[in-house]
């Protein structure tokens, strides 16, 4: 059987990772459709159909897919970036009415991931150790951590809006400009993400943890993948208290005491994704395999040890008549 997959963001860098990481196997045969919300989109090229969308914002944005889906008879959806998470995780019902998975986690954990704030609640919570965090509003009657501090958006990706502030006055100065604002103190150390990936029922299948050696506006640019007992028992521990199902990232720092603070919860394939990939876990084909009925054994430690990633622009060509 053929499986028609529906690649979401095709030309974001998790959307033409997930399509060459089905493309460049033979285990599940696949036909690819890539949408996106414009006609010059990488993965147009990679994919056998494409198809311009709307927004997730817009209201027709989940009656168009579901009629893309019927054209192309997709059986499985892969969201991607940010914006459209919430919208398919909401919706999933919607598309399992009509006998099509969506790969979303459940929409409480998108919820409370994207809410940065929300994520340091839950920690709290939870028993799980993060920077101390406040909003502007509680300033005067919550104590302010110790400097420096970050002020970030609470609904922000990357490193836009992010500043690391050393006083009052730097603090006041970027309260003033960043929208939606938070404050956590800031924590020096070593920063690792560990990419996760679960059955659908939660068990655990994949941890990969990766040092973040070099970031460029919130994307990990050089990196290297490590076999590290700490950080594999904190994944699981995070997997489990949040029910990170069935595909996620977790960014995390460890402290110069050795101690590990949760910076954020990813709901995604990360766009550090393609170095996954090259280190053994093919998280994509894993879900179809998953998705298709097939039993996945646990494959926790199973990946390419001091593998180093270092990243580099890739072009694309097309003729195209613009108007």
């Amino acid at each position: 059987m053929k499986l028609n997959v529906l690649v979401m963001s095709a030309g974001s860098i998790p959307g033409v990772a997930i399509i060459e990481a089905l493309r460049n196997q033979n285990e599940v045969p696949v036909r690819l459709i890539g949408a996106d919300m414009g006609r010059l989109s990488a993965g147009f090229l990679l994919a056998d159909a494409s198809h311009v969308v709307s927004g997730a914002h817009q209201s027709d944005f989940i009656p168009s897919i579901l009629a893309i889906c019927r054209q192309e008879q997709v059986h499985v959806i892969f969201p991607v970036i940010d914006e459209e998470l919430q919208t398919f995780a909401d919706h999933a019902p919607t598309f399992t009415a009509e006998g099509i998975r969506v790969i979303t986690n459940p929409p409480e954990l998108v919820r409370v991931a994207k809410d940065k704030s929300l994520t340091a609640r839950r920690c709290a919570e939870l028993g799980v150790l993060a920077p101390p965090t406040l909003l502007k509003d509680d300033l005067g009657r919550v104590p302010l951590p110790p400097f420096p501090l970050v002020v970030k958006p609470r609904d922000g990706r990357g490193t836009v809006g992010v500043h690391i502030v050393r006083d009052k006055h730097e603090l006041d100065f970027f309260l003033d400009r960043v929208s939606n604002a938070m404050i956590q103190q800031f924590i020096e150390g070593a920063e690792f993400t560990i990419d996760v990936l679960t059955d659908f029922d939660g068990n655990l299948i994949s941890l990969v943890p990766k040092q973040r050696l070099q970031v460029k506006a919130g994307m990990q640019v050089k990196g290297r993948t490590v076999k590290d007992p700490q950080l594999l028992a904190y994944g699981a521990e995070i997997v489990r208290k949040f029910g990170l199902v069935p595909r996620g990232n977790i960014q995390c720092i460890r402290a110069v005491d050795g101690s590990l603070y949760l910076i954020e919860i990813n709901p995604k394939f990360p766009a550090s994704l393609p170095f996954t990939l090259r280190a053994g876990v093919n998280g994509p084909l894993l879900l179809l395999k998953m998705h298709l009925g097939q039993k996945i054994a646990p494959m926790i430690g199973q990946f390419q040890e001091n593998l180093v990633m270092m990243r580099v622009w890739r072009e694309l060509y097309t003729h195209d008549q613009v108007s």
